[in-house]
């Protein structure tokens, strides 16, 4: 079965989750079973490219393989990016609406079944990112809704990212798949010395730096609680984005609780999990799922999310309950969901527990049986 991906970003060349999905489609698809080919946007080195050497080196051993084809901004609007490709493919599995609209458009017109993965609406990420709604806005909206129409199917990761993309491109209900989402455990293979082995509640904020990722909220909050409470939490900040400045001014508030610490590659982030008794998933809105909880819960540490964190509240309030979600803005919020990890601190088996269910090759295999293969039968039979 032959598969075309075409997602704008991949990692490392960019982080983000739908990066990391793309990555991890390509690495983990079984050779026997599917001969896929990438087409995905170069590098942009900067705020949001992960240096990441690991990935890297399986990223470019792909790529030698002659199974990635970079393409730079301006060629995403060239035709011959995608068409030579799209011929040869069995299925088109579209993971964003940029390349995804115009990879649809020639897939169409060569009759391919078409999937589409909605990692959630772009003209609410916009929006939240820079306050307008204008002429930007309403393409990536029209740009979104086209690529809906194209497509045979539309993915999600969550019944919050359904009703989203109900909502707001009138996906129909027949054409929704929910895929699960998923967790490969990645081996511990460092030691942080900056970890200190102290008594004091470990917290992570694994997020990119963003408006939508509620980051300076939950800090705004800690900041309010008085020093013999906060004094008992070490909270780390990981992650880049447009909001570091902000991010590293709120730290330097109170550097004995607060600590920044940049850009950590997966090797760093797992030795993380590790330590920290949970992962706080602060989000405002839009958050499909949100992998990192169930990377923490692969490692033992339990995960506090917002009542806005969608696919990912809906997740902890079904496994761990109400005493494990807040609202970012509200400190008393907040305090109940950090007593909640002090009380449960040691119950890391739990966590483990739960994250066993969600393996990447329970995902890979529900992808194979339950999408393409159902999909590819059915164009072979209709051709």
């Amino acid at each position: 079965m032959k598969v075309l991906i075409i997602g704008d970003f991949c990692y490392p060349n960019y982080m983000g989750g739908s990066s990391k999905h793309v990555f991890d489609l390509i690495t983990n698809f079984p050779s026997d079973e599917v001969d896929f080919h990438l087409i995905t946007r170069k590098r942009s080195d900067g705020q949001y490219s992960a240096d990441e050497r690991e990935a890297q080196k399986v990223y470019d051993r792909i790529k030698d393989e002659g199974r990635i084809t970079e393409v730079s901004t301006k060629h995403i609007f060239n035709p011959f990016t995608y068409l030579r490709h799209i011929r040869k493919a069995d299925i088109v599995v579209l993971q964003h609406p940029v390349m995804g609209l115009f990879g649809g458009l020639w897939g169409r017109l060569y009759a391919k079944p078409i999937i589409y993965h909605y990692h959630g609406p772009l003209h609410l990420e916009y929006s939240m990112k820079t306050g307008k709604n204008g002429l930007h806005y309403k393409l990536l909206w029209l740009m979104q809704k086209v690529t809906v129409l194209l497509s045979n199917f539309v993915l999600t990761h969550s019944d919050y990212m359904k009703r989203v993309s109900i909502k707001e491109h009138k996906v129909p209900t027949s054409k929704c798949i929910y895929l699960p989402p998923y967790i490969k455990r990645h081996e511990i293979r460092k030691n942080l010395s900056y970890i200190k082995n102290n008594a004091k509640i470990k917290l992570l904020i694994p997020r990119r730096l963003t408006s939508r990722t509620g980051v300076i909220e939950f800090l705004n909050s800690f900041l309010t609680f008085p020093d013999d409470f906060r004094s008992r939490f070490d909270v780390f900040v990981t992650g880049k984005g447009e909001l570091q400045s902000q991010v590293e001014s709120l730290v330097a508030k109170d550097p004995d609780n607060l600590h920044y610490i940049g850009f950590v590659s997966y090797d760093d982030l797992w030795a993380l999990y590790s330590k920290v008794d949970s992962v706080v998933v602060p989000t405002l809105d839009l958050e499909g799922f949100g992998y990192v909880i169930l990377e923490g819960f692969s490692c033992g540490s339990s995960a506090i999310v917002s009542y806005t964190c969608g696919g990912g509240y809906e997740f902890i309030k079904h496994h761990l309950g109400d005493d494990y979600v807040f609202d970012v803005y509200s400190p008393e919020s907040v305090k109940k969901a950090l007593l909640a990890v002090q009380r449960n601190r040691y119950q890391r088996e739990v966590f483990i527990h739960i994250a066993d269910k969600y393996t990447t090759e329970n995902m890979i295999k529900y992808y194979l049986d339950n999408i393409l293969s159902p999909l590819y039968r059915n164009s072979f039979i209709n051709s």
